[in-house]
Formats: C-alpha cells, structure tokens, sequence
C-alpha cells in the first residue's frame, strides 16, 4: 500500500511560484518529507498554458524528469476552475480539444522514456455537472492509456471537488476501473461538513485528495486545526468508517500573500516559512512538517 504526501505549487505560471520550481524546490520537498510534487497549471488564465502551449508543456516535461531522478511522483494538473473569472464556466469540454492534445503528448513523452511516476489529473475543480465531467473524462482518459495502458489519472468532482459522492452512484466506465481514482478536495475551517461523503466515497471509490489546506476555501485564515486533524485522521486508515490509506497533496508551495502559502513573500528556501499561526501561536508551517515527517527538522530546514 502506498500513500503519497507532498505540497501542489501555487499555478506554475504566476508570479507567486517564480523561483520555487525545478529540481532544487522538489530536492528541498523531499527532505520536508514529500514524495510528491502536484503541479497546478491553470490553462486560460492571462500568460498560462493556453497562450504559450509549448512554454508550460516544456515546463511539464523538465519537471518529470525532474522528479523521477528524485524518487517521486509527479502529478500533472489541468486546471480549469472558474474561480474568480466570471468568463470561465467550470466546465473542462470547453477545451476538450486541448485537453486531449496536452495529456496525448504528456503520456507519449512519459512512455517513449520509461516514465512510471506520472499521474494524471484531467480536469481540477470543475462545476458543471457530474454528467458533463464523467463525458469529458471518458473522452480523455484512452488518450492517456493509448500510451499508458497503467496510467494512473485522478478525476476531479463536481463543485470544485467537493461532490465526491456523486461518483459512487455514477462512476466511470469500468473499462478504467484500474486507472481511475476521484478528487476530492478539502478547506479545513470551510468543508468540515463534507468529511461525511468523503469517509463514504472510501468505501466505494479510490480517492485522492489532491488539494487541501488548513485555512478557508479562498486561502486566508484562520488555521483551523482540528478540523485539519480530523481530514488527516481520514486519510490515515485509523478506522473502518475511513477505510482507506488517502493520498494528499498540501495547497500550497508559493509565496502569494495568503495564509496556505508555506513560504512568505520573498522565496522558497528554509528561512522564510510562513510565520502564520493559529490563536494558540502555532505555526501553520510546522503544522505541515510535522505532517511529513513527524516533527524531525532536516539539516537543510
């Protein structure tokens, strides 16, 4: 059984996330405990994927072989939320077509050289209709296992991964039973209320929580942990009502101005982690170290 732990970055193509990429940045996760770097890529925000495509696909391609000489996984992120940008509708078949190019030439990079630690994941907090995500998702997901028949790709549920229970009664064609997992996603002082569904979708479904955080849904304070505690509990199989040993990726690896951020403004490196804290005075960044690796600081950190 394996779990993966690690951080998704802030979007790789903002100015929150410059100089916390690249091999260094994933060398310094590992020693933080992770074994798994998500990569968020939003695709039609200003200057992301769709208005320089070989730009971020380069960016993608360097990042897995990246990762692999490091030992970890590696999650390759369509974002597609319509969070705050009113034209987009939340719904990933408005780029089908690029979505299906994208993941198509991902995999093939990721066959043609021996790359086994990618995992997929096709379509980030959509909002549109769990009918319209499970279509869009039965047109992407032969495009990735054309390639990569062991593929592993994580769909995302609808309203913005918070209905993982939707799939339980609705799943996937099971021609994809062995590649499919589902997103869910997780603001501990917001979505406490969805632990419920999500210790259920466990019984039925394989699942990921692709993205959490200790802090409200839009990324600012306060630290609730124990509802973060409470998240952790049931992803760690410690009780037949959460069965499963969940995966997770921690939001976020940046340095935006906002309470998720592991890092202040001013860099990613060991000497600027978030001073945030809850009202006790704990820090938010030794919460998440201690979530890797148990409280035990590296020499580097």
């Amino acid at each position: 059984t394996v779990q993966l732990e690690g951080w998704t970055t802030q979007t790789i193509h903002s100015n929150d996330v410059q100089g916390c990429l690249g091999e260094t940045q994933w060398e310094l996760m590992k020693k933080y405990g992770a074994n798994v770097v998500r990569l968020a890529m939003y695709i039609d925000e200003k200057d992301s994927y769709l208005s320089d495509s070989t730009k971020f696909k380069e960016l993608v391609k360097q990042s897995i072989k990246e990762t692999a000489a490091l030992d970890m996984y590696c999650i390759v992120d369509w974002h597609i939320s319509e969070w705050q940008s009113p034209e987009r509708t939340g719904d990933p078949n408005d780029y089908l077509k690029e979505s299906m190019s994208f993941f198509g030439e991902i995999s093939k990079y990721c066959a043609d050289n021996g790359f086994d630690h990618v995992l997929y994941e096709i379509c980030n907090e959509p909002t549109c209709g769990w009918t319209n995500v499970k279509r869009y998702a039965e047109e992407v997901i032969p495009v990735i296992t054309t390639n990569q028949p062991d593929a592993i790709i994580i769909v995302g549920t609808d309203q913005w991964c918070q209905k993982i229970i939707d799939p339980v009664f609705d799943p996937i064609s099971s021609t994809y039973k062995k590649n499919v997992m589902y997103s869910f996603h997780y603001y501990a002082c917001s979505h406490y209320h969805l632990l419920g569904d999500f210790r259920v979708a466990q019984k039925h479904l394989p699942v990921f929580v692709s993205e959490w955080s200790a802090v409200h849904f839009n990324g600012d304070g306060p630290f609730c942990k124990e509802n973060s505690d409470e998240l952790i509990a049931n992803c760690d199989n410690t009780s037949a009502a959460a069965p499963q040993l969940v995966s997770w990726c921690i939001w976020n690896w940046g340095t935006k101005d906002e309470a998720s951020s592991f890092f202040n403004e001013g860099g990613c490196f060991p000497g600027n982690l978030s001073t945030f804290t809850d009202n006790s005075g704990y820090k938010y960044s030794d919460y998440v170290i201690e979530l890797m690796i148990g409280g035990f600081f590296p020499d580097c950190c």
